[in-house]
């Protein structure tokens, strides 16, 4: 069977408060006729074989009353409760509450039952309805909201339309693969049975080979292991990739990532030392070049910082790239204001060349080293032991 909808007959179960159907004029009862004419028509069922039960005309005068709910219940495979206060505190519908969670439960699902809110219920506000096991269960389903809907004719338009919406969702949920019981043993004892037969052929392995006992059931586990994940080879797989495509792209999962901005920062104040070791040897001793070179330089440990906080949301080609420019506008200013520009022969671009590419350069340099020590670290972390 590949899906609900597929049953050679298909009954839903209509829960509701008989005292409310009366005190509303039938409009309950009529309710229900909307709804089981709108689920036929979008399952493309026939009168025949497809039917909303409902107690008021189904059970005859003079039968049990909780043999016929638990008759009708196990030929369910949907179930629609009216929540309404009287509803709550009804013996009846709460039993065939419960008597449809077990049939739910049976038949492997959890997304059957399908409440419609018809009349506030204030144990459904806050907090409260976690504490009573019917409005548990309400409360964790998803409920529709028709309490301004109640008045209105059964017939209208407005209420066509939500009628149409809601038995679409019905109709998702009974379109959806399944198995039946049937099946599911069926698939259990094909899964026993090839247990059963790796089991065999490590026992022969083991008396063939003069294997242990205890090797030869660590044989066994290990093939019962593999053949687990074989059965869930799609999804295992899928997850398995996307984890590594994430680690090869950007560092994301590094050890310590309050230690990148301090990276970026190191890395691109490098060049000061390489500056002041060409400094020291070179035949030019002017201190006002050492000076302004120093604060130039110490701009970029700002700059790595900031490409530092960036990686982990952007990555390393993003990251570096976004602070350059205030990078170099800051730089420039900087070289306007004790430069004198443009009234100096220096080339502005120049200086901003000298001052902003080397930081850049390392910067990025020592984000590419750590990524690549990150993703070894993290691989090595989470390879499957």
């Amino acid at each position: 069977m590949s899906s609900l909808a597929e049953l050679p007959a298909l009954v839903g179960f209509f829960s509701y408060s008989r005292e409310d159907d009366e005190g509303s004029g039938g409009r309950l009862s009529k309710l229900r006729e909307r709804i089981q004419e709108e689920l036929r028509s979008q399952l493309g069922r026939t009168k025949a074989d497809f039917r909303l039960w409902q107690d008021k005309t189904a059970i005859a005068h003079g039968k049990l009353w909780e043999d016929e709910i638990k008759s009708a219940i196990a030929e369910s495979v949907f179930f629609i409760p009216i929540v309404t206060p009287t509803a709550v505190r009804s013996h009846h519908c709460k039993f065939e509450f419960d008597s449809f969670l077990a049939r739910e439960k049976e038949l492997g699902r959890r997304d059957l039952v399908f409440p419609i809110l018809y009349i506030p219920v204030p144990a459904l506000t806050g907090d409260r309805w976690r504490q009573d096991p019917l409005l548990a269960i309400i409360g964790s389903r998803q409920y529709e909201q028709w309490q301004n809907l109640r008045q209105l004719d059964p017939s209208s338009t407005e209420v066509a339309l939500r009628i149409e919406k809601f038995c679409a969702n019905i109709c998702r949920a009974l379109e959806q693969e399944w198995l039946s019981p049937e099946e599911r043993q069926q698939a259990e004892a094909r899964r026993v049975a090839e247990n059963e037969r790796r089991c065999q052929e490590a026992i022969t392995r083991s008396d063939n080979t003069t294997l242990s006992l205890a090797e030869a059931e660590e044989d066994k586990w290990r093939k019962d292991e593999e053949w687990r994940r074989l059965e869930l080879e799609g999804k295992l797989v899928t997850k398995e990739a996307q984890r590594r495509t994430q680690l090869e792209q950007e560092p994301h999962h590094q050890v310590k990532p309050w230690l990148l901005p301090l990276i970026g920062g190191g890395a691109a104040l490098l060049v000061l030392p390489l500056f002041l070791a060409l400094y020291a040897t070179g035949g030019t001793q002017d201190p006002e070049l050492l000076r302004y070179s120093s604060i130039f330089y110490s701009f970029g440990s700002l700059y790595g910082g900031a490409a530092g906080m960036l990686i982990r949301r952007f990555g390393i080609l993003k990251a570096v790239a976004i602070p350059v420019i205030p990078y170099a506008l800051l730089v420039w200013l900087f070289a306007s204001a004790i430069l004198g520009w443009p009234s100096t022969a220096t080339d502005p671009l120049i200086i901003v060349a000298i001052y902003v590419v080397p930081p850049v350069v390392c910067t990025w340099l020592a984000f590419w080293l750590h990524s690549l020590w990150a993703r070894k670290y993290q691989m090595a972390q989470t390879r499957p032991t």
